[in-house]
């Protein structure tokens, strides 16, 4: 973890001296000192591309489906006006004769442009007006003001109601790009976004060289008071979710790639030991279990405790309760790392498939659920996330069950490695197929 500590320091240290300086023309060199923090770091810049991938992702997804929904809804209405100015009646005469004499220039030429854009087809089915949510957005006073200026007669009382609509729809169409203005602006990823840019400008000028036209120094854009938001943010991510990511990961390269023969071992004697003969009658009845389980836990208990989290399994419960435990990692400083271990694992026969680690899972998360309820009850524990780790000798392809909160340790025969390659292999062969 002392590249997560590292990091959480230096982004503190940046932000430090960004807000601590006095004098206005050092801002820029500490500002883009913390944006090449951002972009060299390997453990921010991977923070913040995975808070980027969250970022408004669900927001901007349904401003689009409501910014679809809103421009579908106009469709009809400038159909409607569409068809009422290609006939002779009142509409018509208003647009050609009188509009120019009641509303502004913009709106003498908004109007006819925006039905000029439902052209007919034969038999009488047009196109549809090719508008969009900004062009709405534009239109929605130009509606309202034609629509206070048309006659109130029953003639046009259909044209003054599909008028009306369209100032709503455009209306709507406004706030939500305001809406989406501002997200955009206090936005995360914006931030990160103008400092990668800064960064581009000033690195660019230093290629080019000092020159008396073309030296200009580039403007913060403000940055110098957004920094300490995404650094805030950044901070949360690393002491949280990463990294506890970064621990699980750690412990799964560490017992697939470098413990994985010293595991079977310990295992393998495990089975060995209960399959030793028994004389006596009263001892083959209570033939001992294989502590596969056990072992493999006490391992990665202190592997976790090393890596600077305070473990807590069943293997670590069985010391005290789990508030005691809770309490102790505060004492020791250490940050909780909620788990429930299981293990499918076979090495005297390799009979473990894809449906027995799913079993696992399953099982695994429904004894989380204990843990979770048991967090939220206390509110200084409530950000605590258990998570499910399962130990497997699976010679079957279980890439794909790992998830956010399921990590998954592969110490069978065959190399992690190549079963991964093969699954990959497989994809690109879909793919290209």
């Amino acid at each position: 973890m002392m590249d997560v500590r590292f990091a959480i320091d230096s982004l503190r240290s940046a932000v430090q001296a960004i807000e601590g300086c006095q004098h206005q023309e050092r801002v820029l060199g500490h500002v883009l000192s913390f944006a090449r923090l951002l972009r060299s770091n390997a453990v921010l810049s991977n923070a913040l591309r995975d808070i980027a991938d969250d970022e408004m992702a669900r927001d901007v997804a349904r401003l689009d489906a409501i910014e679809a929904d809103l421009v579908a809804g106009a469709d009809e209405a400038f159909r409607y006006l569409s068809r009422a100015y290609r006939s002779p009646g009142p509409f018509k005469n208003y647009v050609d004769n009188s509009l120019k004499r009641v509303v502004r220039q913009l709106e003498q030429e908004m109007l006819p442009e925006f039905l000029a854009r439902v052209s007919p087809i034969g038999g009488g089915i047009e196109h549809a007006p090719n508008v969009d949510s900004a062009d709405l957005a534009a239109f929605a006073a130009t509606a309202a003001d034609i629509h206070d200026r048309l006659p109130a007669v029953p003639e046009l009382q259909g044209v003054r109601a599909k008028l009306y609509e369209l100032q709503s729809t455009g209306t709507g169409c406004k706030r939500l790009h305001d809406f989406r203005k501002r997200c955009i602006s206090g936005s995360l990823t914006a931030i990160a976004q103008r400092a990668e840019s800064l960064l581009d400008d000033w690195e660019m000028l230093l290629r080019g060289g000092p020159s008396d036209e073309s030296w200009i120094v580039p403007d913060t854009n403000g940055l110098e008071h957004d920094v300490g938001t995404l650094a805030s943010r950044l901070e949360l991510f690393l002491d949280g979710k990463r990294s506890r990511r970064l621990v699980l990961n750690r412990a799964k390269a560490y017992f697939e790639h470098f413990f994985c023969e010293d595991a079977r071992e310990l295992i393998e004697a495990e089975e060995a030991r209960v399959e030793q003969p028994t004389n006596s009658l009263q001892d083959r009845r209570k033939k001992p279990k294989a502590r596969r389980e056990l072992t493999l836990r006490r391992h990665l208990d202190r592997f976790i405790f090393q890596e600077g989290f305070f473990p807590v399994t069943e293997a670590s419960a069985k010391r005290g309760n789990l508030d005691l435990l809770l309490n102790d990692a505060r004492r020791a400083g250490a940050r909780p790392l909620v788990a429930e271990v299981k293990q499918v694992v076979r090495i005297a026969s390799n009979k473990i498939g894809r449906k027995d680690v799913e079993s696992a899972i399953r099982a695994a998360r429904s004894e989380v659920q204990q843990y979770a309820g048991f967090l939220r009850a206390n509110e200084a524990w409530q950000h605590i996330e258990p998570v499910v780790i399962v130990f497997h000798t699976s010679t079957e392809n279980v890439v794909e069950l790992e998830t956010e909160d399921v990590i998954l340790i592969d110490i069978g025969p065959l190399s992690p490695s190549r079963v991964r390659a093969t699954v990959a292999s497989m994809v690109t062969s879909d793919t290209a197929d």
